[in-house]
């Protein structure tokens, strides 16, 4: 599914609980698709990806349930911060 949200905010994150609807992490794209599936959210809306390698930024194109695709240069490790809804 082609990303659904064209604006949004100023919007403060809520926290739900102890935890906020945000995931971070590092991970190696697989050629030029970084896919990233967070177990904890129900929905993905969106993310934002940079490589640790080179400088390319990567763009997310889809987000699918609780994971995103971002496009990215071949096979470069990148960081991505990522927010959506919470399971639960």
């Amino acid at each position: 599914m082609a990303l659904q949200v064209s604006t949004l905010g100023p919007k403060i994150c809520e926290v739900v609980g102890q935890f906020a609807p945000i995931a971070f992490g590092i991970q190696t794209a697989s050629g030029t698709d970084l896919t990233v599936a967070i177990p904890q959210f129900s929905r993905c809306d969106g993310a934002l990806v940079l490589s640790t390698s080179t400088n390319t930024a990567g763009y997310v194109p889809t987000t699918s349930g609780n994971s995103f695709t971002a496009v990215v240069g071949t096979g470069e490790v990148c960081m991505y911060i990522a927010f959506g809804k919470l399971k639960g």
